[in-house]
């Protein structure tokens, strides 16, 4: 029997009193596997969950496909229709696939198939990594006759288990569950995103909120991203824990933390944030390529400058600092 949305919230709302006395709590209603055909030397299998309890949700059916190829495993979170479900979001840079390739691959944690990895929200990647280790687990115990034939229980549990390990080592990032982006473009030289995150964890550390601007501040024509900045008004103060009035006017007081190309950023006002803040703000920059892929799907029905001229914009902010943070990278200081 299907539960209606309402009845999906209250039940996640009472399972949360429970996860936080129980975070290791898993509960399945039932678990059926199909074995898929292989294909391009890859051995599927189709996975469904009904009735899943964990991780601080309630799913009533989640549907995944395993892949193993040269003994490593990845899993596919199969989408159930036009939506978000199973997943809280959906991640925006995946918005037209109906499955979701959560495979460790060569390179960056934003770099080809890592990108899904790190663009799922707090819950989504609690949810897979212990969707991973129930599997690997589970195999690991098969008796013979559990499993039908065509798969081998011995191989892919190695492989989940290996890729279980990777999500455990996996970068501590900035996730967050909802993004909002507006543009803003009704101020002469000065073009914006106003993002609000909500739902937003880094390191461990949870927030209900965190509103900035990405902005750049550009008098010449056709040289836009010249001057960009990252502005963090008063309710912000909350998050970042040295936050301070670093200019005012008529929109009210904010900490910026400018830069300027070729490859300078404030120094002065970097240096006067502590340490969790500077990691926080690092977080946020480096995670931006998530935020904005929001704004790739919603470009054609938004005004301002396109959603790649901001990534190549913040992809620049994160580089610069870096080379500061990093000192084997040369870096001018503002």
């Amino acid at each position: 029997m299907w539960l209606s949305h309402i009845a999906v919230a209250r039940l996640q709302k009472r399972l949360a009193r429970v996860f936080a006395r129980h975070p290791d709590y898993w509960d399945c209603e039932q678990l059926a596997v199909v074995p898929l055909a292989a294909e391009n030397g890859a051995e599927l299998a189709h996975w469904t969950f009904k009735g899943l309890e964990t991780a601080g949700r309630y799913i009533p059916e989640l549907q995944i496909k395993t892949i193993l190829r040269n003994g490593k495993a990845g899993i596919l979170i199969l989408r159930d229709g036009e939506g978000d479900a199973p997943l809280e979001r959906w991640p925006a840079s995946f918005a037209k696939e109906k499955e979701l390739p959560c495979i460790v691959a060569e390179g960056g944690p934003l770099s080809g198939s890592n990108l899904a990895l790190s663009s799922l929200s707090p819950a989504d990647w609690e949810i897979l990594k212990k969707v991973t280790i129930f599997l690997a687990t589970r195999l690991e115990n098969a008796r013979a006759g559990d499993l039908p034939p065509g798969i081998d229980n011995r191989r892919l549990m190695r492989g989940l288990a290996e890729f279980a390990l990777a999500l455990k080592n996996w970068p501590a990032l900035m996730r967050f569950k909802q993004v909002e982006i507006s543009p803003v473009t009704n101020i002469p030289h000065y073009s914006a995103l106003s993002i609000k995150l909500k739902g937003v964890d880094i390191g461990g550390e949870s927030f209900d909120q965190l509103s900035f601007r990405l902005a750049s501040v550009d008098t010449e024509p056709g040289l836009f991203g010249q001057n960009p900045r990252l502005e963090f008004p008063e309710s912000c103060r909350g998050v970042l824990k040295t936050w301070f009035a670093e200019t005012s006017d008529d929109r009210g007081p904010r900490l910026e933390l400018r830069f300027a190309k070729p490859n300078a950023f404030d120094v002065n006002v970097w240096r006067r944030l502590n340490a969790h803040d500077q990691s926080l703000v690092a977080g946020l920059l480096s995670i931006m390529p998530v935020q904005l892929a929001a704004l790739e799907q919603t470009a054609d029905a938004s005004p301002g400058r396109p959603a790649g001229d901001w990534q190549e914009v913040s992809t620049w902010m994160t580089r610069t600092l870096a080379g500061y943070v990093n000192p084997r990278r040369q870096v001018r200081v503002a």
